[in-house]
Order: structure tokens, then C-alpha cells, then sequence
């Protein structure tokens, strides 16, 4: 058949307006044959049986005593009905079959066949007739063809038969219907020979405009000369020239004509695109639809063009994040106006859907050494329609692990405000109350912090402010009172792709607080904090990532004894070292108790391996420790535990459970511990 149409037409020229590929959803299982639950009863004509059902067109079923007939003629025509029906229009049973596709070695174009095959898609809805199974055969032979079309076969050949016979033979129909059981679809498919591409030609549209195929960027298209011919990597050839052109300021561009020749003889395709950019735009006013609760001038101060500037997709989608950032928006949409106005401006339109303002949410955790933990917020988005947003949160901890008067409390209230005198500056404020006893110290503090927070990239964040405290600490059963005013600095660059559940991507943090005696601080030192965690996904699409974490600390310029017990490095526990008790990796007194230290070192390494769709485990390893120096010396060796965990991932987030086991403990760790929380541990 391919050496005939090669001999009858050497080049073939592809209609540009029939779609080159169309490919049904592909089952993702590679099955060949395919069994049908229900068997055909062979039923000869005018020995029907009473009361059995039947089926006329697929589309309706009755029964009758004595006679089968279509519904559509059971009252107007019943003796029309038993006529069909002796002639196989009609059968008293669907047809039962079973399709067998031979094995291709490109799993990609296998699973294309399937899914492009109705033998398969339709194999829970039986024809009624032989004849609908012949239709059912022959209609998969177009569509098996085009499927290999698709994938750049076009000496490919489809040769369907049931039972062993070609679909035209003689009283195949009334063979089918008389089947003692499932007849066998067999399907033969030739591929021949694989077709490349020979040439990408660029043709402008309007000779006289400014030319813009010479602009393009031919190695972004994804597609070259001598890659296959494929159906889905001339669509994204298009794609690519409309989005480039789009790139260089011209919002209506597309390709106005796409031309396929097919040269059977050379077995290549020569394709042509034809650049229609239309007109160069420049951004032009924007309007808003959907405010209520919010404040337009407000969302008018964040769009991040002005009026006149050159038209690039790049800035909507900067409008559309930048909105879509501030918290008060479940949806944002950006469209563009149909046409330019005369003065070469391009009018924006952007859609918006407010969230509801309050929220509320709670959480909870739990660690055998720790106790329960939970913790309720309550907040609002919107607080005075320009995005203020406040947060009342409160919180217990050492639950059950402690006596009732030990428990942990803390209670909170967060201000943010946007856009303080610039754009993308933040005010942050906040005051705490805490009333806390691990075994290292007691502590009731009043705390309170504001700060200017720049976002200067959408990575980077960094900010400045002040904090005091007033607090009273009893340790070794000795209280003091103690104020604390700092002067906090920070540098955030985050660009992981989840808060809870992160799979690529990189997150840094540093701090560095002074406590100068000059505004009033009890002692004078600095404090130093940072943490680094990465994330590598190895192309798997989340299912297998690698993260590790790195944290240190060191305080200066004050005799650890004479830093506040609140403000010194502990580790060990849920958040740290996993099965090590709450912070008991470090100095420990003559008393067994935790001393803390004033510098930090410790990591954190973990495989997270999905197992199945929403479930996965994860092996790790944790390690570090507390020192009394400055910085780390490593006098004292670093304690080291592993361990696995268990996660179970929602649409909010994994549900973490891990058990994990301390390698070089001392008198008093435990041999395990058990944590439950949401969200990955770091």
C-alpha cells in the first residue's frame, strides 16, 4: 500500500487547516488484550425467547413475550421489528469481543494507539449488531492511522479483521452474531519507516511591515531539522513562534498558515509557517472589575508598569503574581482588549475575586520526649481595605509530658501592613506573651518587635527593626528580671516551590541581633542565626527529593552564663536533632538539666520517596550539637541519630509521622523518640 500512494504522488500537501494529530486521553496501561465482562448469546431467528431483553441501536432496551423489536417501533410496527431481527439488524444480545493490538516498541506510540482505538475506549459499551462491531473495526482504522501519522508513520498501514476475516467478507455480520462466545478483534499495525523533518521555513505574512522571522529564535522552538515529524512538535513550533513574537511586543501575533509537504520518496516533511505579528503595542490603562472590600487605589499602586510601556507577556504575569501575592485575592485574571486604541496603547482589564476576610485554622503535633502540642489563630485579610492583615494566635505545648502548672503557653498578635511609603515595603509588628518551663529554664516574658520588611526581589527579603522584652527567668532556682532591647536584622532568599511540602528550590535565612546595655539591654552581646536548606528533585516530578538543612549559631561579646538562658542555643527534639530529648543536645549541669551553649551547629538529611500516590517514606539522618564557645570547636562530639518516617500527603499539606533513633546517647536520652506533625520537618 505505501510503495503505491509513493508511486501515485511522490509529495503530499497536508491541508494546514485539518488538524495533524488527533489523539484520544491515553491509557497508561500497557494492556493488549482486552476481556469484556459480558458474553454474547447466540439467538437463531424464530426461536427467540420470552421476556428476554434486548438492545435496538445502542440506545434503548424493552422486553416483550415472544418477539424482540426496537423500542422506537414496538407500538407502531411489531411485525417489522421481527423482521429486522430475523435479517441481524437487530440482535437479542450485545456483541461480546476482545481486542488484541500487537506490541510496538515505542511505549509512547503504543499508549497513543490505545487511546486512540474505540475497540478499547468503548469496550464497557457492547454493539448491539455485528454490523455496529464492523463499523466499531472500520472506524479504528482511520483512527489508528492518524495516530501514526501523528507520531511522523506515514507509510503506516492498519489492517483490522474479527474472527480471523477482513471486515468486508460476506456474512461477517450474521457469523459475528452467531459466535459461540467473544470474537477476537485482531489489529495488525505496520508502522514503516519513521519521516524527519527536512526544513523550517519563516515567511511573513505582510512583506512591506517590519520583518520578524530574521528575530527569531530558531534553537527555542524545540523542534530541528532531521527530528522526527511529529504531530505535537509542530504545534509546539507554532506555539513558540506565536509566543517570541509576543515576547517582542505584539500582542495579537499568530501564524496565520501552517504548510506540511510530506515527500513519501525522501520520507521527510518540509514545513512552512507564515508570521502574521500584527501591530507593535505599548501597555495602555488598566481598569479593575470584582473590588468590594478592597481599596482600587490600593491595587493600582502595585501594578509594576507604567502607562506607554512596551507590551511583553512577562509584565502581566508580574500584575497577575504581584496581586495574586498580597493574600486578599483568590483569583486574578489579566485580558487584554481586542484591539489597540489609536494611539497604539493596549487597554488591560484585570478580573478579580476577593477572599473571604477572617480565617481561622488550628494545628497540632506530638513527640514522645515533647508531650502534645496545638495551637488556634484567628485572622483578618483585609483588616482596612488596603491589605492589613492581623493574626491572633495562641498556643500549648509539653502536654501530658509535664504536670498542668509546667505546660507551655504562648499567646500572640501580628500587624502587617503593605506598602508603607513604598511599594513592596512592608510594617511588621507584633507582641508576645510566653509562660514556658522546659528543663532548662523558666520563663514569663511580654516581647514586642517592629519592623520595615523589603521585599527587593520576589526571592529576597530583607528587613530591620527593634525588639524588646521584658522577662523573668528562673534557672538552677535562681529568678532574675531581665530586659532585653535588640536591634534585629534579617535576610530572607526562598525560592522553594511549597511551604509545606518542598521539592526544588533553596531556602536561606540569616539573622543578627545586637543587645547593646545603651538602649537598655541587661548585657551587651550580638546573636548571630542562620539556616540553608536545598531541595533536588531528580526530574521525578516530586516523587523522589533529597533535602538537606544546615543550621548555626554564635552569640558574642558576653560569658555564656551571662547571656539570658532564653536567648542561648538548645537542640535537640522535633525541629532539630530528631531522638534526642527537647534540648538536651549540648552542655548538661551537674543536675542532668540542659545549660545550652552559645554557638550551633547542626544538619539534617533526608530522602523523600513517594511509594504511592499520597503516601511516601522517608529515611534520614540528623546530627550536631551545643557548644560553650563563641563558635563551634567541636571539642565535644556531635550527636547523630537516624530514622524513618512515614507521610501521608493532602491537598493541604503531608502529615508527618517519624521515629528516630539516637546513635551516641547519653545517660538519661531515651531509645526513641515518636514525632507527629503536618508538614515536612524542614
Amino acid at each position: 500500500m505505501a510503495g503505491t500512494a509513493a508511486a501515485a504522488q511522490k509529495r503530499i500537501d497536508i491541508d494546514p487547516g485539518r488538524p495533524l494529530a488527533a489523539i484520544n486521553s491515553v491509557n497508561p496501561l500497557h494492556v493488549n488484550r482486552i476481556g469484556l465482562r459480558r458474553g454474547g448469546i447466540p439467538v437463531a431467528p424464530g426461536a427467540l425467547p420470552r421476556n428476554i431483553g434486548c438492545s435496538a441501536s445502542g440506545r434503548s432496551r424493552t422486553s416483550f413475550p415472544g418477539v424482540c423489536m426496537p423500542l422506537r417501533l414496538a407500538l407502531a410496527a411489531p411485525l417489522a421489528g421481527l423482521v429486522l431481527a430475523v435479517a441481524g439488524g437487530v440482535a437479542c444480545a450485545d456483541v461480546a469481543y476482545e481486542t488484541v493490538l500487537p506490541a510496538v516498541e515505542d511505549e509512547t506510540l503504543a499508549e497513543a494507539l490505545e487511546g486512540s482505538s474505540n475497540l478499547i475506549a468503548l469496550a464497557d459499551r457492547l454493539p448491539p449488531t455485528g454490523i455496529g462491531l464492523i463499523r466499531r473495526a472500520a472506524g479504528d482504522v482511520d483512527r489508528l492511522n492518524a495516530a501514526l501519522r501523528a507520531f511522523g508513520y506515514y507509510d503506516g498501514s492498519i489492517t483490522v479483521t474479527i474472527a480471523g476475516q477482513p471486515l468486508d467478507t460476506p456474512g461477517l455480520a450474521e457469523q459475528i452474531l452467531n459466535a459461540a462466545g467473544p470474537v477476537t478483534v485482531s489489529v495488525d499495525i505496520a508502522t514503516g519507516p519513521l519521516y524527519r523533518i527536512a526544513s523550517i521555513d519563516l515567511v511573513e505574512a505582510d512583506a512591506s511591515a517590519e520583518p520578524i522571522a530574521q528575530t527569531v529564535d530558531r534553537d527555542g522552538l524545540g523542534l530541528a531539522v532531521g527530528d522526527p515529524a511529529r504531530a505535537e512538535g509542530v504545534l509546539q513550533v507554532q506555539r513558540g513562534l506565536e509566543q517570541q513574537m509576543r515576547r517582542q511586543g505584539y500582542p495579537f501575533a499568530r501564524v496565520s498558515d501552517r504548510r506540511a509537504v510530506v515527500d513519501h520518496a525522501e520520507r521527510t516533511m518540509e514545513l512552512t509557517f507564515t508570521l502574521a505579528p500584527g501591530p507593535a503595542a505599548r501597555l495602555g490603562p488598566v481598569s479593575f472589575s470584582g473590588l468590594d472590600g478592597v481599596e482600587e487605589d490600593f491595587v493600582r499602586n502595585r501594578i509594576p508598569f507604567d502607562e506607554g510601556d512596551a507590551y511583553a507577556p512577562e509584565r502581566l504575569e508580574a500584575l497577575r503574581s504581584d496581586l495574586a501575592g498580597l493574600e486578599v485575592f483568590s483569583a486574578v485574571r489579566v485580558d487584554t482588549a481586542e484591539a489597540l486604541t489609536p494611539d497604539g496603547l493596549l487597554p488591560l482589564t484585570v478580573t478579580v475575586e476577593e477572599r473571604p476576610p477572617r480565617f481561622i485554622g488550628f494545628g497540632a503535633d506530638y513527640a514522645t520526649a515533647e508531650g502534645f502540642g496545638g495551637r488556634a489563630f484567628w485572622g483578618h485579610r483585609n483588616l482596612f481595605g488596603r491589605g492589613e492583615r492581623l493574626r491572633v494566635e495562641g498556643s500549648v505545648a509539653r502536654v501530658a509530658e509535664n504536670a498542668a502548672e509546667d505546660v507551655d503557653f504562648r499567646l500572640s498578635l501580628t500587624f502587617r501592613k503593605p506598602d508603607l511609603l513604598a511599594r513592596d515595603q512592608d510594617l511588621v509588628a507584633g507582641i508576645e506573651y510566653v509562660d514556658e518551663q522546659p528543663d532548662a529554664f523558666a520563663r514569663t516574658a511580654i516581647t514586642g518587635a517592629v519592623s520595615i520588611e523589603r521585599r527587593v526581589t520576589p526571592n529576597l527579603i530583607v528587613s530591620a527593626g527593634v525588639s524588646a522584652s521584658v522577662e523573668e527567668i528562673t534557672e538552677n532556682d535562681v529568678t532574675e528580671d531581665v530586659t532585653l532591647v535588640g536591634l534585629p536584622l534579617s535576610v530572607t532568599f526562598d525560592t522553594a516551590d511549597q511551604v509545606l511540602d518542598p521539592t526544588r528550590g533553596m531556602r536561606l535565612n540569616a539573622s543578627l541581633t545586637p543587645y547593646p546595655q545603651a538602649l537598655g539591654s541587661t548585657e551587651n552581646f550580638i546573636v548571630f542565626a542562620g539556616s540553608a536548606a536545598t531541595y533536588l528533585d531528580f526530574g521525578t516530578g516530586g516523587s523522589t527529593v533529597l533535602a538537606g538543612r544546615l543550621g548555626l549559631g554564635s552569640i558574642v561579646g558576653a560569658a555564656r552564663d551571662d547571656v539570658p538562658a532564653s536567648l542561648r542555643f538548645f537542640a535537640g527534639g522535633g525541629g532539630s536533632i530528631r531522638g534526642y530529648g527537647f534540648q538536651r543536645v549540648g552542655p548538661l549541669g551537674d543536675d542532668g538539666d540542659p545549660e545550652g551553649g552559645r554557638s550551633l551547629f547542626e544538619f539534617n538529611l533526608e530522602l523523600r520517596q513517594r511509594v504511592l500516590e499520597d503516601v511516601g517514606i522517608v529515611p534520614f539522618v540528623d546530627g550536631g550539637n551545643v557548644f560553650e564557645s563563641e563558635v563551634p570547636d567541636f571539642d565535644d562530639p556531635l550527636r547523630y541519630a537516624v530514622g524513618i518516617g512515614a507521610r501521608y500527603y493532602t491537598d493541604f499539606g503531608p502529615i508527618r509521622a517519624d521515629v528516630a533513633f539516637p546513635l551516641n546517647q547519653r545517660e538519661g536520652d531515651d531509645d526513641f523518640a515518636v514525632y507527629i506533625s503536618l508538614g515536612q520537618a524542614f
